[in-house]
């Protein structure tokens, strides 16, 4: 790793380790001097990929473990800083074996409320993303050894419904990516519903779609993921969460299947 990109992980880790917190993420901004940290291990395996015309077939395996810790922090009320740290494992098996472990991307950034107003927010918020991989010939590391810039527009609203409480988020975006792979659109869709205090369901839709085709290869990439969770709150600080996800969608893209669990810390 140079050094530009260790004194930028080392910054994203700082912030992990001093930033307390309090409240909802997505479009939502943090009071002043609140946060929550979220800590989630997820697996994900492929063995099947999407070809240019939309079909399912046998393409090159992988399958891959990871930890991750985000921490949000409202330092006013109307801006949140965050940072998410990973860790991974992953191994491929075709079509060239190979293993990996070590971090992932570390992220790092704001978000800043726009507008608010009859339950309608609105904010903006960007992000760097440090790799933690840079071997772009390996084959556990491929698409991930390049800085990225993720920016996005995010728009959410609390409602009621039959005497339910719940929350729609919306976020559109950029991602530009350095190297060979393309930039790339996302739009991201979330809706919460408690049918009890305690419980929270959470659906949620990610879609990316490549700004063109990249170099040494890379292709034109659209994948729709879907994830269902659950979570319970223990108290009023303590959260647990648990669910599936799976690519639904695609072109050019691995179809990834797995699960989650996370456990979420208010402070």
């Amino acid at each position: 790793m140079s050094p530009t990109r260790l004194v930028a992980a080392l910054v994203a880790l700082l912030a992990l380790a001093s930033a307390p917190s309090h409240g909802r993420a997505g479009a939502w901004t943090l009071a002043a001097g609140t946060g929550q940290a979220i800590v989630t291990l997820r697996h994900l395996e492929a063995d099947r990929a999407f070809d240019a015309a939309g079909r399912l077939v046998r393409a090159g395996a992988y399958r891959k473990t990871e930890l991750s810790v985000l921490v949000e922090r409202g330092v006013t009320d109307a801006l949140t800083l965050f940072a998410q740290g990973t860790l991974q494992a992953k191994t491929v098996t075709a079509p060239t074996p190979d293993e990996r472990m070590g971090p992932d991307y570390t992220e790092f950034g704001l978000r800043a409320r726009l507008a608010r107003r009859e339950g309608v927010v609105v904010s903006a918020q960007g992000s760097l993303r440090v790799p933690g991989a840079d071997d772009e010939g390996a084959p556990a590391e491929i698409g991930a050894t390049g800085l990225e810039t993720d920016t996005r527009l995010l728009a959410g609203r609390g409602f009621s419904l039959g005497g339910m409480t719940g929350w729609v988020d919306l976020q559109g975006g950029r991602r530009f990516r350095d190297g060979a792979p393309p930039d790339e659109w996302r739009v991201d869709a979330t809706l919460g519903l408690r049918p009890r205090p305690e419980w929270m369901a959470i659906l949620q839709a990610f879609g990316r779609v490549a700004a063109g085709e990249g170099r040494g290869g890379f292709p034109e990439a659209t994948a729709i993921d879907l994830q269902g969770s659950l979570a319970r709150d223990l108290s009023p600080l303590w959260t647990v969460q648990a669910g599936a996800v799976g690519t639904v969608w695609g072109r050019e893209a691995a179809r990834e299947l797995g699960g989650f669990v996370s456990l979420w810390r208010r402070f």
